[in-house]
């Protein structure tokens, strides 16, 4: 390893900067004290020492650093706690578009940003954020409940983050108007995607709120392997899903619902319509404890719906699913029927495997064929119905 001192002059003019097993413990002010701010692009890579970016603790005429940087890539680096420590200066990743952090076993908070600071939209210009394999993260973001927005983020990744329990404020997904993924993966403290307010701030403002959870652009959400997850979102933030498209959920041993209700709602008799307008795949695998798609009483249209594949849900009895698309493709393997059975009528091709409730299936099949030939694909047990 070098110290990255060695090279300060050349750094000034850099667009590009990729740095491996440097013995810094932050770049600036160590390796530059003007702020890094002409770089572009950086990659960080197997820099034990490297604790931080940018530490102002030692140096208060640092006005600016970073204000130009657009991708940031930050890989097995088991020193790094935070990306700035200290007041971040001015237009501190202001610019930035990618942001991928990897392999950082210390790391608890991406960001924390106090809203009294030079920067009144930090990461305003973020598009996508992939974290993977953070031990130690128990926050995406901290701060006073509008020091971020996100109104450019797209895409969303994020794995192995063992200890996170929840990923966005109630605030935060009010500026996600234009993400369309969100895939979440081993991160087996996760309890729920939406935070309850923490602070008196959050609180007062989750209370005034009158604006609606929504996330307008979602067209793709992915979880797996999220044991202690209980329920995807609350049926509030469902409503608000228009664009919609694919939804695949496995290895979540705890989830009850996929869309549930909030707390101080949970045991209240609700009855209500949920429209999925655009959903064309879903897809539930190993959810073990599994009982419903939404709340009860809840009825769920989801007129795009094509291809809906449930594998080992054995508590599921209740899919209120109804109005699915005219030719829909059904795949039930270790499950009972009887959740299913308001979907039959519109199902154009049905394998079933390893079921246990025979008898609600086979009337009916003799019935539709004879009748409508409405399961002209059906299969049972993976043979070709005689």
């Amino acid at each position: 390893g070098v110290r990255s001192s060695a090279f300060k002059e050349s750094f000034s003019s850099s667009k590009h900067l990729h740095l491996c097993e440097i013995e810094d413990q932050n770049l600036v002010p160590e390796a530059n004290r003007e702020g890094l701010n002409g770089l572009t692009s950086l990659e960080l890579r197997q820099c034990k020492d490297l604790d931080c970016l940018v530490d102002t603790t030692t140096m208060n005429e640092l006005t600016s650093a970073f204000t130009h940087l657009e991708r940031l890539s930050i890989n097995y680096m088991d020193g790094l706690e935070s990306l700035c420590k200290g007041h971040p200066p001015q237009g501190f990743l202001k610019s930035l578009k990618e942001l991928l952090i990897r392999d950082c076993n210390k790391l608890q908070v991406v960001l924390s940003m106090d809203e009294l600071l030079y920067n009144r939209e930090p990461l305003s210009k973020l598009q996508s954020l992939e974290l993977e394999n953070l031990a130690e993260l128990r926050w995406l973001f901290k701060g006073s409940p509008h020091s971020f927005i996100f109104q450019s983020l797209k895409v969303v990744n994020i794995g192995g983050c063992g200890v996170l329990k929840s990923l966005f404020s109630p605030s935060l997904i009010q500026s996600l108007v234009l993400l369309e993924k969100l895939q979440i993966r081993n991160c087996h403290e996760l309890k729920t995607l939406l935070a309850e307010p923490e602070s008196d701030d959050e609180i007062m403002e989750s209370k005034s709120s009158s604006l609606p959870l929504c996330l307008p652009k979602l067209k793709t959400l992915d979880i797996h392997h999220c044991s202690k997850l209980e329920y995807v979102v609350p049926i509030t933030l469902a409503q608000g899903l228009p664009s919609l498209e694919s939804v695949s959920i496995s290895q979540c041993y705890e989830l009850k619902q996929v869309f549930g209700m909030a707390k101080e709602q949970d045991g209240v008799q609700h009855d209500g319509l949920l429209l999925l307008a655009s959903l064309q795949h879903l897809n539930l695998e190993w959810l073990l404890k599994l009982a419903s798609f939404a709340p009860q009483n809840y009825i769920v249209k989801a007129p795009a719906l094509k291809r809906f594949y449930v594998y080992d849900c054995p508590q599921l009895t209740n899919s209120p699913i109804q109005h699915v698309h005219k030719k829909l493709e059904l795949r039930l393997e270790s499950v009972g029927l009887s959740a299913f059975k308001e979907l039959f009528g519109n199902t154009k091709n049905l394998l079933v495997h390893r079921i246990w409730d025979d008898k609600i299936l086979i009337p009916d099949l003799v019935n539709l064929e004879h009748h409508s030939q409405a399961m002209m694909g059906f299969k049972y047990n993976g043979e070709p119905s005689e």
